[in-house]
């Protein structure tokens, strides 16, 4: 510059800057693998644009039940092109994967993520065996079981070990290695039970020990016996005997005691079953009263009573009560106290004008029948009853009745002797 604060000529020019677009990044999985030997791996491709290196950060995470975990997070200097990076994230409780690149100390177009759905592995073992050589063991003696282990699971399984167990006292009769079965396939071999131990059922359990888990069969073995070609019988020959005999002894004392308490040993020779009827007949006629008749003190209805009854009747006809002595006394009514003869009367006459009210008797023939009943009841001979209002008398034994007028004449019954008879209206 000028000692005047101007720019010098010679100090002017020019100078270009070139400006390159943004460089991206990309992100690929490979591929997935989760094994038991090798936990789970993966494989990924990151890419890189024309341009300068870049430094970029990498976050792995894991989804459990919507639940998000970061298990790794590291930088990772990228040249450009193609970056190959293998994953090893062990046995994780994970249904899927996550995967997350962002620029570090640069701008790129867009930071990246991707989700990956994760499957577990699994087994699906069984074991199976074959006919034990012999089929019936003799004690001491070696004895061959012949197995088939498979494995339908989405992984190989693991190496493991094939055991025999006696279940009664969790003995090992027998144990060996088992190689790695891979998925879907199975392998099949022979256990060899050296010693064969002394008991007459042996209960084994072979069980197949493998990548954590466990898969097993029980069998139940049966030892030869010098005895086996005869007959065995379900129970003990000699307790079925004594039992046998101990119950005819039982039965036949039974039918002693029977007969000695159903028969009679008097000499008449007669059952006992037969007089102990007889005497409840005898006693059943002895309980039977006799039966007398006695006529009502007010309405004369008669009545029936035990012949030995002594004490209070109530006439059922017009309710009257009164007392009565048994047979042989002088009189067998007894009429009410005198002092009492006025109630007595106030009360007869009001449970006959009860009574009365309870007896109507209705009339079964209509009212062109009705017109001739008069002349039938004179050609019948029935007995006939008249009154010029409701109350008329039984023509047989004068019981006071109640017949509506308006229904005369009309065949009637009387409640207390029973008798039937014309009532009609007109004078007595």
């Amino acid at each position: 510059m000028s000692p005047n604060g101007g720019v010098a000529r010679e100090l002017n020019g020019s100078f270009g800057l070139e400006v390159r677009p943004s460089q991206t990044q990309n992100l690929v999985i490979d591929s997935t693998q989760w094994t038991l030997a090798d936990g789970l791996q993966a494989e990924l491709s990151i890419y890189l644009s024309e341009g300068r290196s870049r430094d970029v950060i990498i976050e792995v995470a894991i989804l459990d039940q919507t639940i998000e975990e970061v298990i790794q997070s590291f930088i990772l200097h990228l040249d450009p092109g193609r970056r190959e990076i293998s994953l090893t994230l062990g046995h994780p409780s994970a249904d899927s994967m996550i995967i997350r690149i962002s620029a570090d100390g640069w701008v790129s177009t867009a930071d990246l993520e991707i989700q990956t759905i994760l499957i577990p592995p699994s087994l699906d073992l069984s074991v199976e065996l074959g006919e034990v050589n012999p089929t019936k063991p003799i004690i001491g003696e070696s004895v061959s079981v012949p197995y088939s282990l498979s494995n339908d699971g989405n992984t190989p399984t693991l190496s493991g070990t094939l055991q025999v167990v006696r279940t009664s006292d969790g003995m090992v009769l027998d144990s060996r290695t088992i190689q790695a079965v891979p998925t879907g396939g199975s392998i099949s071999g022979l256990l060899m039970i050296e010693s064969w131990p002394d008991s007459k059922v042996v209960e084994v359990q072979v069980i197949w020990l493998t990548s954590g888990i466990s898969e097993s069969v029980q069998i139940e073995i049966e030892t030869f016996s010098a005895d086996d070609g005869q007959t065995d019988l379900p129970f003990d020959v000699i307790a079925a005997t004594y039992g046998g005999l101990s119950g005819l002894v039982l039965v036949m004392f039974i039918l002693v005691v029977y007969r000695t308490v159903s028969e009679n040993v008097q000499d008449t020779g007669r059952s006992r079953f037969n007089i102990l009827r007889q005497a409840r007949s005898v006693r059943k006629k002895a309980a039977a009263a006799e039966k007398r008749e006695i006529p009502c003190p007010e309405c004369r209805q008669r009545l029936s009573i035990p012949a030995s009854h002594s004490g209070a009747v109530k006439c059922p006809a017009c309710t009257t009560r009164f007392l009565v002595e048994a047979v042989g006394d002088e009189s067998a009514t007894i009429p009410p106290h005198p002092e009492s003869d006025q109630r007595r009367i106030e009360t007869s006459e009001s449970t006959r004008s009860t009574a009365d009210s309870t007896r109507e008797l209705i009339g079964e023939s209509t009212e062109e029948s009705t017109r001739g009943q008069r002349q039938d009841s004179a050609d019948s001979g029935h007995q006939v009853a008249r009154s010029l209002d409701d109350q008329l008398s039984c023509p047989n034994c004068e019981q006071r009745l109640r017949v509506p007028i308006e229904r005369r004449p009309v065949k009637a019954r009387c409640p207390a002797c029973r008798s039937e008879f014309m009532a009609e209206g007109g004078e007595e």
